[in-house]
């Protein structure tokens, strides 16, 4: 096994079963850095002498976070920049609508990269509801997403609830909240 070419496992395994299968277990210590490992699998019949190789990879990760957490979800008239917004919960038909999100908790591969999907739901109980790709996002800061959309005219007054989904494509974990904002006339 290497990681940045550097070989960090070798070793030879004979198998005289006759088994279209075999297993390889291997243990890491903590001398293995933190990252991608490229695992090369040669095997060679010692009778034909033919062989092959196959590859496959793995994470070796420092640890994982801790579960995901949303730990803003603003509704804004405005949002410049990271925790640089005006705050608003009621709005008008055909106004723009702003979401501001931070995030933490987020599993990192050396602590650089994340791989993460947030999923953002508008509706209300006249059945109006925008997804994901209805939403326009941008990122604004570390940990931090800005979000809007225009309310449609035919939207009716009343009570319209957001809910931000966020998976942690790494741990595998993930979170929600909810908030709420008004179309008044």
């Amino acid at each position: 096994m290497s990681l940045d070419g550097e070989v960090y496992h070798s070793g030879s395994y004979l198998e005289s079963d006759k088994q279209d299968f075999s297993e390889l277990q291997f243990t890491t210590d903590n001398s293995w850095p933190f990252g991608t490992y490229l695992v090369t699998i040669d095997l060679m019949d010692d009778i034909s002498k033919e062989s092959t190789s196959s590859q496959t990879s793995f994470i070796l990760l420092e640890k994982f976070a801790e579960n995901p957490e949303i730990t803003e979800l603003k509704k804004a008239s405005e949002i410049r920049g990271f925790r640089d917004y005006d705050s608003k919960l009621i709005f008008k038909r055909g106004e723009n609508i702003s979401i501001y999100q931070e995030y933490t908790n987020i599993t990192t591969i050396n602590n650089e990269t994340c791989d993460i999907y947030i999923n953002i739901t508008v509706d209300n109980e006249s059945q109006v509801t925008l997804h994901y790709d209805e939403i326009n996002k941008n990122e604004i800061g570390n940990n931090a997403h800005a979000w809007w959309f225009v309310s449609a005219e035919t939207w009716s007054t009343g009570i319209y609830y957001i809910t931000s989904n966020l998976i942690d494509n790494i741990s595998k974990e993930s979170t929600s909240k909810p908030t709420f904002f008004y179309i008044n006339e």
